[in-house]
């Protein structure tokens, strides 16, 4: 079946029909936000100049500590073109401003603070040279009329896992067959190829992400699927996460205050290299069951890492040759959405990735990693909501430095009339280990309960108005209690044109 599906794309590349016309949409879209927050916790560690001491020390008050309340003007700005110009070939171009606001932040690492624009968290003069703000730049072939095969090549968007894996826009290249378009068997089969970063320049070619998926279609809506990821680490893509461990492993010790600042030192400058091979094996679909619909994913990850002169292991920070442990590591989503009217779906899940504390000489890691993920059940905990626009990723383990997370919930999605959406969710979160002890935190399990509420509101099709009000009441895992919140008030304007 493979030989004569692959003789059927050669085929259909040669052939197109004579009589098509060219297309083109063009759309733009900005967003004006204002936007109110408080409570977050940190994990940046900045150099205090002004310490009466003989040396310059880090201030780790700071570390997992509230931070004060701020409130900003944050602007995005979207312009894209789809071109249909033949039967079997769309060209994409989107370019994004990114989040582009003031904020005060460290150019030194050192507490002095000053206020800057930034895009996606980086100066603009970082910024534009790395990706030009091009978000989108993709050739789409596909076989003329059926599209059963459909042939991507360039940049854009990404999810493997369903966001567990990766959920980022990058350069790749992605082959589908949809054998129903085809010949009208249930499967489907997509292979595909990313460097995993949104920047142009220094890609780190090196580190690749390669996934293999296949789909069983059981119904029009429902089906389940099956997809296995390689993920090599060839450019240090997992050094911050190893970093930021071992910085804890310093904050969490019965230290001594001189020896606890070498250290630290020691652990943040030190210049090393992480290698490796991280898999993925996925499961996940979706079945329609009663008056709603039941979705599952399930993410296994292993792999095996190698630290190049890092001091991760040793609380004197002498410098090691070479270190190796094995990763092992779970996360699944599963929630069912009931449609309790037309206009009210509410969706209980429960959301969760393994963790562990990184300790002295531990051979066997078990928190869950991922090249980027990005996952959006809540706003303030994950990545909901309207700030996920944009939102940064990285590679990391689970939770707060590999803790892991536990979050079951509930969601409610209203719609009263066409124009007007109203969305809030609840859910308790806990921590998969033991949090950090004290006094760096509370040693707890629970990372506090979130509520989350958003009102769109869009009066016409070219103008829309949004509010979002998150809380999350700070449980045993932090050393104090005050609550991380955030206010958003937004305004979005977008218009497509069919030239």
């Amino acid at each position: 079946m493979i030989t004569r599906s692959l003789l059927c794309l050669a085929a259909s590349i040669l052939w197109a029909p004579s009589a098509f016309s060219a297309s083109f949409d063009l759309t733009l879209a900005a967003s004006h936000r204002i936007t109110t927050r408080a409570g977050g916790r940190s994990l940046t560690l900045l150099l205090d100049l002004d310490r009466n001491a003989r040396l310059p020390a880090y201030d780790t008050s700071t570390y997992l500590a509230a931070q004060p309340m701020e409130t900003y003007y944050s602007l995005f700005a979207e312009a894209g073109i789809d071109a249909a110009l033949a039967s079997w070939i769309t060209v994409r171009l989107v370019l994004n401003s990114g989040e582009v606001r003031e904020q005060r932040t460290s150019l030194d690492g050192t507490t002095r603070l000053v206020h800057v624009v930034t895009v996606n968290g980086r100066l603009v003069l970082d910024e534009l040279p790395k990706n030009a703000f091009v978000r989108t730049a993709l050739i789409d072939l596909h076989a003329p009329e059926t599209t059963w095969w459909q042939l991507e090549l360039g940049h854009k968007l990404w999810r493997l896992g369903n966001s567990f894996i990766f959920d980022e826009w990058a350069l790749g290249v992605q082959l589908s067959l949809d054998f129903e378009l085809l010949n009208g068997k249930p499967w489907r089969l997509d292979l595909s190829y990313i460097v995993p970063t949104r920047d142009f320049a220094d890609k780190p070619w090196t580190s690749p992400l390669a996934t293999v998926r296949l789909e069983y279609k059981l119904s029009l809506f429902e089906s389940v699927w099956l997809s296995f990821s390689w993920f090599r680490d060839g450019a240090g893509e997992i050094t911050e996460t190893v970093r930021q461990a071992a910085v804890e492993r310093v904050l969490n010790a019965d230290f001594r205050p001189l020896r606890e600042q070498a250290t630290l030192a020691c652990y943040l400058n030190t210049d090393f290299r992480s290698a490796g091979n991280l898999f993925y094996a996925t499961i996940a679909g979706n079945k329609t069951l009663g008056p709603g619909s039941l979705r599952a994913t399930l993410v296994f990850e292993a792999g095996r890492v190698l630290i190049q002169g890092a001091p991760v292991f040793r609380t004197d920070c002498t410098r090691t040759d070479l270190v190796a442990f094995t990763t092992i590591g779970a996360a699944f989503d599963v929630s069912y959405r009931w449609s309790a009217t037309d206009r009210l779906a509410i969706t209980p899940f429960i959301v969760a990735e393994s963790g562990q504390q990184f300790s002295a000489g531990q051979r066997m890691y078990s928190a869950y990693i991922g090249v980027l993920p990005f996952i959006t059940r809540t706003s303030l905990f994950f990545a909901g909501g309207l700030a996920e626009t944009f939102g940064a990723r990285r590679v990391t383990s689970a939770g707060v430095n590999g803790r892991g997370v536990v979050a079951p919930g509930v969601e409610a999605i209203y719609e009263p009339v066409d124009q007007l959406r109203l969305r809030a969710v609840v859910s308790p979160l806990f921590s998969w280990a033991r949090g950090i002890e004290a006094p760096v935190g509370g040693g707890g399990q629970f990372y506090g309960v979130e509520i989350d509420s958003v009102v769109i509101y869009e009066p016409v099709s070219v103008l829309g108005f949004a509010a979002e009000a998150d809380v999350l009441f700070g449980g045993s895992f932090y050393r104090t209690g005050e609550p991380v919140w955030k206010v958003i008030f937004s305004v979005d304007l977008s218009k497509t044109w069919t030239l």
